[in-house]
């Protein structure tokens, strides 16, 4: 083996000891965050760009080649013709979902990741008003005391929802009215500390 191939497998292997990592961590921590613009942005609107971005590009690429190139149209035409129409229909939908499936491996990496760096690295103290509009029980798979709040922002109007997993029952009582929310401010949102009421 190349020099230059353990190298690429020791990145690989790395990326993916980070990446299980990173889902063990955020299962067992499970830091309630609130996201903000800076998190929307990467998240929903640099995400779904790259997710069709990704298989528009590899698809150009491909046909500028297959243009070009006589031997690697040939190979395709050969292997497109090998194909059944079964293989044709896989492959189809293989080009139809791999947005899907790239936006879900960019979000699998990034959401775990900036949420434990904001419940880690955060820069300053912060606190804010924020109206209480749903407390629900979650699943079975986060316990018994688990709660899934939604706050709404008194000054964006926008919804925000995470778990907690204290005083359920006093936040029940607590919708639909104003509550204070302290904890630390990162680079893309914020980790609650405590919920004041």
């Amino acid at each position: 083996m190349k020099k230059s191939e353990r190298l690429i497998l020791f990145i690989c292997i790395s990326i993916f000891i980070f990446y299980i990592g990173g889902l063990i961590a955020i299962d067992e921590i499970d830091p309630p965050f609130i996201p903000n613009s800076l998190y929307s942005i990467l998240i929903y609107q640099l995400g779904s760009f790259i997710s069709l971005a990704t298989p528009v590009f590899f698809i150009l690429k491909g046909f500028r080649r297959y243009k070009i190139d006589h031997l690697y149209r040939g190979s395709i035409q050969i292997q497109f013709d090998n194909f059944t129409s079964r293989g044709k229909c896989k492959f189809f939908f293989t080009l139809l979902f791999s947005p899907f499936l790239i936006g879900l491996l960019f979000w699998s990496f990034f959401v775990p990741a900036i949420e434990l760096s904001g419940y880690y690295f955060y820069t300053q103290s912060w606190s804010k008003e924020y109206h209480l509009v749903e407390v629900k029980k979650c699943g079975n798979d986060y316990g018994r005391y688990c709660s899934s709040i939604e706050i709404r922002d008194l000054t964006s109007s926008s919804n925000s929802s995470f778990r907690w997993y204290e005083d359920r029952d006093i936040l029940t009582q607590l919708k639909d009215q104003r509550v204070t929310i302290r904890g630390y401010q990162g680079l893309f949102g914020s980790t609650v500390e405590v919920i004041q009421w």
